[in-house]
């Protein structure tokens, strides 16, 4: 069974059931019309006492509703023989949630005055009597006066007392006949609908604009002759302007024609269920429920399945209308112009039927169930399609309604139709410019829609199928017509004859209309950028020779102005379309998902905010367009605020173009898929074949191209314009910004230098340096090209110097794949070891006319007869250099400013790193003891002054407290041990008379003090030394010489498996031993507990004296040898030994009685031959310490440490492997995996968080975690004496690395000492030295407020 078929209703009269749709036979009985009426009654209707013809036409609709076919239109019904269509099904209900059943809503019905009181009449008053008085009484005073609270809609003789009273009535013309009280059938069927509406909202929750139900009561009134036509046609009631209806007894009626009975029925789409136990909107036990039924059939909606009836053609023949005589007598122009002015109807309604297609095939074909178009975007889809087709569809219907009374009021000669387009063209220029000029882009977003979406495009083959014509071609149905208006009006205006009146409205529409095209054109070049439409073509000839020549010329750059700011706002948002869109959604992505975002804003930067002042800025000129053209009066009224609103914005982003340009290029360079994104968006037809340059750098040209335009407009603008002195103004505020944004734009451009050098510097195996140019405080100071006369012999070349604010590096630029890049010559100059030599000194040698650049003769400068002839000369400029060695660079320039701008440039970056030093250094060097000591020169002695107690060189020095709270240093020097007072130079005395001290150590928690002298390692008793009381002293140990007869080179303590330990080395042939102690303390010498080995037991009575008694002083540990030189010892934490030697680093893991060695970096040569020149160098070198670096670093592996050699360093992971290589170990085949050190480092200390290297000239502090270098500390024979490693082994043992300023268990005190010669002494002299501690400076941290 069809779907008609199971959207009728059960209804009941006289206890018999039957089926019907809509409207049954329930109302009161009441007479009947006549039976001899001529209407069919429609279907939905069913009267109580229904004729056979109405019986009739029920058969022929339940038929209809069996076999499923689709009934026929009313008219074509009639001339048929068949029935009426058949009524839309009723609408899907809502959620039960939202159903209610409600009882009947009874309301109080208007009566009508009448000349005499009918039967009807007093139905109406019955009903009233029958009103329940007690309910009334509970109502209040304002719900009692509301006359509609008894209206039912449920039965049809409500509705048509109330529709009587609402129906507007008014003198309607009919062939020329004037009908008063009349009204149309769109009038009453519009009643009806409002009538309803709310019914189907309280009953269904749904409300709905389609009128068929409305018409199906209007034909159900008819049919029982409520009303009649006033020609007497016969025809069913339409919902159109076409035909006149009239109420009995309204107007000039004095009999009544129908009777004066109350037409009956009852509306079953409107009736809720009889039963009581039907609540809440559920449906209850009855299988007729009007819910039940509803909700069985939920996909039934009243605009679903039946469309609505076309409009019935309003054109007929208007020749067999007319009076042979009156025909005969028409011109042949008349006659020409009737069958225009018909024509222009017809193509009208076969317009609005196209029109009306769109909208019940697609729109509504779109909106149903199946999902045609995904629903995140569906509305936006139908928007960019469709735009306000259904808003020009009802001006279009408007206009052939009025069309049509002008034809039902003149038929069959029309006498006037100007007026009807003169009075709607302000409605059709409401809706179709905005549409025609959104055609192109509709048509463009349905065709990508099409290719991406297969179920649209089997949506529109099946649309086909009912209607041939494309979609795409309907949507250019408004075009087309607008075209057509004015060439149909002029064709009726060149018929018409001179006298009518008609022919001024004719011209006035033709004008209007004109106006529109013209109108919607410039909407149309608005929208979609027409750049080869120009003022002068839109603008009349006759238009122009109005105005003077100036103002044409002056309309034409405004028109200028709006077009290309319309193609800038375009290209501003095809940024978005081409590039910023694409790059967030494309899969895979072009770009790595977690740095998108972040190059989108480094490459677009706020273009966005650029767009929205802009896009502003064009909606003002071009509202301002559409109202003034084609004289516009003023723009700068928007100009001014543009300029005003968007100067910070502008200048943000023209600041940031080089580094946009920078970050750009550098990801086409480096990312293949994004080259090749970039590539293909080119090929994109709205790109016009520019790249994503072109489309970044569109703004920085805009600026400079609205100066020149309101330039020009100016000239053009007469004095007394008001214009005038406002575009003078916004000229000065634009040149201002281009100004102020050229100078941030420089400053970025020299950032970006800063990046380009980093990335084109090649530097050589060995010479590489992290010059960190990516900080945001690096800068250029300087760079250009200077000669070089080579060391080697082979001549003068060219040289190119950059000078950066903490570096100088020389080097030679080449062309690579057309890139220039700049090849490193040496190892980069640090400016902290840079100074300024001769720059005064007279050029020595000059060009010669005869020679090239690259072949440079040599003429004595002095000659002054032959400067005459020299085209350039050569001036010297002489720089020094204290690194690992100390150089001297002459470098050339051709002329004397040159040079001098080189001078001033250098001691300008000189001079600003030692101040940057100055304020941001490490470390103070804090003097301990405040005189100096002396050093005896063997040629010319100097007196050493009295209060001098040390007149040898100073080796050692270890800083303690006693328990009452003074603090003492012991210094060592080749003389013995001096221990006194810190910063008190005259407590010092002589503790310990014993000759070349070289290493000293005090284990405080033993009383211990270690003394290296003459290779003898001697442990004393503090007491002895430093006695607490005379009792103590006499209590003391005697020294004790530990390593028996072997000579001991150095030796190291430390902390292991929580035990304290002493290291020290001997030699054995080519081998190192390593002897490991234990201390132990006074009373606890018994060592019969522990358990050692053969060997263990020879090394326990090697530390034997007097007679192989056994040490009271250590007990051995462990002892283990290497076959090479040892240089030092590093307990890494509490479970790491590290021993350095000639064989690098090897991590000793020792038992007790035996050890166990590992030897790190771990480069596996085999598996990646690129270490080879790694470990090469490695191998060669000699280390000097090993420490950890902090393991919170972002991007470092959990746990790292530096290994530092003599010219290098090097991170390694956990595991002995390299670790920072780059990507792909990039970094080990440039070698970069080496920190290049500035000197050549003898002693390397730890205090966290920084490294210092020292050697003989300067100390290097750089960060444990970076190894960036922070400071310099010049000296003159430097050299490390005492630094506390215990305390930087703990620091390094954290979990979290090495503690930072700052944070807990960090101290403010001195960890390191250093000696340094006074400056000023003359080789052969007295040498003066000072004992120094490097005091580490506290960061500033900021005072929460």
């Amino acid at each position: 069974m069809s779907s008609y078929s199971t959207a009728t209703y059960s209804t009941w009269t006289g206890g018999s059931s039957q089926r019907s749709s809509w409207v049954s036979a329930t109302d009161p009985p009441t007479p009947g019309p006549s039976s001899s009426s001529a209407l069919p009654t429609p279907p939905g209707t069913g009267a109580g006492p229904a004729p056979s013809s109405s019986t009739v036409g029920r058969s022929q609709t339940m038929r209809s509703m069996r076999t499923g076919s689709r009934p026929l239109g009313p008219r074509q019904s009639m001339s048929q023989g068949g029935g009426l269509p058949l009524p839309v099904p009723p609408p899907t209900p809502p959620p039960n949630n939202e159903l209610s059943t409600r009882p009947s809503r009874t309301r109080s019905l208007v009566r009508h005055t009448a000349p005499a009181e009918r039967d009807w009449e007093r139905t109406v008053a019955a009903l009233r009597e029958r009103a329940n008085v007690g309910d009334v009484d509970e109502l209040d005073e304002g719900e009692y006066d509301d006359d509609e609270r008894f209206l039912n809609l449920q039965f049809l003789s409500h509705i048509a007392v109330k529709v009587r009273d609402d129906v507007p009535r008014a003198l309607h013309v009919k062939g020329c006949i004037g009908y008063s009280h009349a009204f149309t059938g769109k009038d009453l069927v519009g009643a009806i609908q409002g009538l309803i509406q709310r019914d189907l909202m309280l009953m269904y929750g749904f409300s709905t604009n389609d009128r068929r139900l409305a018409l199906q009561i209007a034909r159900s009134l008819q049919s029982q002759l409520w009303f009649y036509d006033v020609e007497y046609s016969g025809r069913p009631l339409c919902d159109d302007v076409d035909d006149l209806y009239r109420f009995p007894g309204d107007g000039d009626d004095e009999v009544l024609l129908y009777g004066d009975t109350l037409p009956t029925g009852v509306n079953t789409l409107l009736t809720p269920c009889y039963s009581v136990m039907c609540e809440d909107g559920r449906p209850c036990y009855s299988i007729s429920c009007p819910f039940r039924i509803a909700a069985d059939q939920s996909d039934i909606v009243l605009d679903a399945d039946t469309p609505e009836e076309p409009p019935t053609p309003t054109v007929d023949d208007w020749v067999l209308q007319l009076n042979p005589n009156d025909l005969s007598r028409l011109s042949k122009s008349e006659k020409t112009r009737q069958d225009l002015i018909r024509e222009l109807i017809r193509d009208e309604e076969k317009y609005v039927r196209d029109m009306e297609l769109i909208e019940d095939v697609y729109l509504k074909g779109l909106a149903a169930p199946d999902a045609v178009i995904p629903a995140d975007y569906y509305e936006d889809f139908i928007e960019d399609v469709f735009s306000n087709i259904s808003e020009l569809r009802r001006c279009s219907r408007r206009l052939l309604e009025a069309l049509a009374i002008r034809k039902r009021e003149q038929a069959p000669l029309i006498q006037w139709i100007g007026d009807v387009f003169v009075a709607n063209a302000n409605e059709l220029r409401s809706a179709y410019p905005a549409y025609v000029s959104h055609i192109e882009r509709a048509e463009k977003r349905l065709q990508e829609e099409i290719r991406a979406n297969d179920r649209l495009r089997l949506f529109l083959d099946d649309c086909q199928e009912e209607d041939p014509t494309p979609l795409q071609k309907l949507l250019h149905l408004p075009s087309g017509r607008l075209e057509r208006y004015p060439k149909i009006l002029e064709a009726i205006l060149l018929e018409t004859d001179r006298s009518s009146p008609d022919c001024d409205s004719l011209k006035e529409a033709i004008q209007l209309m004109r106006r529109l095209g013209t109108v919607t054109l410039l909407r149309t070049i608005q929208l979609n950028g027409k750049s080869g439409a120009s003022w002068h073509e839109l603008v009349s000839p006759e238009i122009k020779q109005s105005v003077p020549k100036k103002e044409t010329q002056r309309q034409a750059i405004i028109f200028e102005l709006i077009q290309t700011e319309s193609d800038y706002v375009r290209d501003l948002e095809l940024i978005s379309t081409l590039f910023i869109r694409p790059l967030c959604t494309i899969t895979p992505p072009i770009i790595n998902r977690e740095r998108t975002m972040e190059f989108i804003q480094a490459v677009f930067y706020n273009i966005n905010e650029l767009l929205e002042y802009n896009r502003k800025l064009l909606d003002d000129l071009h509202a301002m367009q559409r109202e003034e053209h084609p004289f516009i009066r003023s723009i700068s009224v928007p100009m001014l605020d543009a300029a005003l609103n968007w100067r910070d914005a502008y200048m943000e982003y023209i600041t940031h173009y080089p580094i946009a340009l920078y970050n750009l290029e550098e990801e086409i360079a480096n990312n293949p898929a994004f080259r090749r994104f970039v590539d293909e968006s080119k090929d994109v037809p709205e790109a016009r074949q520019l790249d994503i340059r072109s489309f970044i750098n569109r703004p920085i040209p805009r600026l400079l191209k609205y100066e020149l335009i309101l330039r020009n407009m100016m000239g053009d603008t007469a004095p007394e314009h008001d214009d005038r002195a406002n575009l003078a103004q916004i000229i000065e505020i634009l040149k201002d910004l281009s100004l102020n944004s050229e100078q941030g734009m420089a400053a970025s451009k020299r950032k970006v230098d800063l990046w380009m050098y980093s990335k084109d510097l090649i530097f050589n195996p060995g010479d590489h340096v992290h010059l960190e140019l990516g900080d945001e405080t690096r800068m250029i100071v300087h760079a250009g090209q200077m000669m070089l006369n080579s060391r080697a012999g082979t001549g003068w070349g060219e040289i190119y110097v950059i000078l950066f604010d903490h570096y100088l590096v020389l080097t030679t630029k080449f062309e690579s794949n057309g890139v220039t890049k700049y090849q490193v010559k040496q190892r980069p100059w640090l400016l902290d070891l840079v100074s300024i030599g001769d720059f005064e000194k007279e050029p020595p040698q000059r060009f010669s006319k005869s020679t090239n650049r690259s072949h440079i003769s040599l003429t004595n400068g002095s000659d002054r007869s032959s400067i005459a002839d020299d085209s350039r000369l050569l001036y010297p400029c002489t720089i020094f250099h204290k690194g690992r060695t100390e150089e001297r660079l002459t470098l050339y320039v051709d002329n004397v400013m040159a040079r001098r701008e080189w001078q001033q440039k250098l001691e300008e970056a000189i001079g600003l790193r030692v101040a940057v030093q100055e304020s941001d250094k490490a470390f103070e060097l804090e003097p301990i003891l405040s005189g100096r000591f002396f050093l005896t020169g063997p040629l010319n002695p100097m007196h050493v002054p009295e209060d001098t107690p040390i007149t040898s060189k100073i080796t050692c020095a270890v800083p303690f407290a006693l328990p009452d709270g003074r603090s003492l240093i012991a210094i060592g020097c080749a003389e013995g041990v001096w221990i006194g007072l810190r910063r008190e130079a005259r407590s010092l005395r002589r503790v310990l008379h014993i000759r070349n001290v070289t290493q000293c150590a005090l284990l405080p928690e033993f009383g211990t003090f270690l003394v290296l002298a003459d290779k003898d390692l001697w442990a004393y008793d503090i007491e002895s030394m430093v006695p607490s009381s005379r009792e103590t002293q006499s209590l003391a140990r005697p020294r004790e010489r530990l390593n028996g007869k072997k000579d001991v080179y150095w030796f190291r303590v430390g902390h292991y498996n929580d035990r304290t330990l002493l290291v020290y080395m001997t030699k054995r042939l080519l081998d190192s031993v390593f002897h490991v102690l234990e201390p132990v303390s006074a009373s606890n010498t018994n060592m019969g507990a522990l358990r050692h080995s053969q060997s263990m037991r020879s090394f326990r009575q090697s530390i034997a004296s007097n007679g192989g008694k056994q040490s009271e002083w250590f007990r051995p540990y462990a002892e283990f040898q290497l076959p090479c030189e040892g240089y030092d010892v590093f307990f890494l934490n509490n479970n790491f030994m590290v021993v350095l030697s000639a064989r690098g680093f090897e991590i000793m893991i020792m038992d007790g009685q035996s050890a166990e060695g590992i030897r790190i970096p771990v480069l596996d040569t085999q598996q990646n031959p690129a270490l080879v020149p790694i470990a090469r160098r490695v191998d060669a070198a000699k280390p000097l310490g090993i420490f950890r670096t902090r393991s919170n670093m972002p991007g470092y592996s959990e746990a790292e440490f530096v290994l530092c050699y003599s010219d290098f360093g090097i991170y390694i992971d956990r595991h002995g492997r390299l670790s920072r290589t780059g990507e792909n170990g990039r970094l080990i085949r440039t070698g970069e995996v080496f920190i290049e050190w500035e000197g050549s480092a003898e002693k390397i200390v730890c205090h966290p968080p920084h490294i210092l290297l020292f050697n003989q000239r300067f100390v290097e502090v750089r960060m444990l975690d970076t190894c960036r270098i922070v400071q310099i500390v010049p000296g003159v024979e430097l050299s490390c004496i005492w630094d506390d490693a215990d305390w930087a082994a703990k620091s390094n043992a954290k979990a979290g690395g090495p503690i930072a300023p700052g944070e807990e268990g960090w101290s403010p005190e001195a960890r390191v000492h250093a000696v340094v010669r006074e400056q000023g002494d003359r080789p052969g002299q007295s040498a003066a030295y000072q004992v120094y501690e490097l005091l580490p400076t506290l960061p500033y941290v900021a005072t929460p407020q």
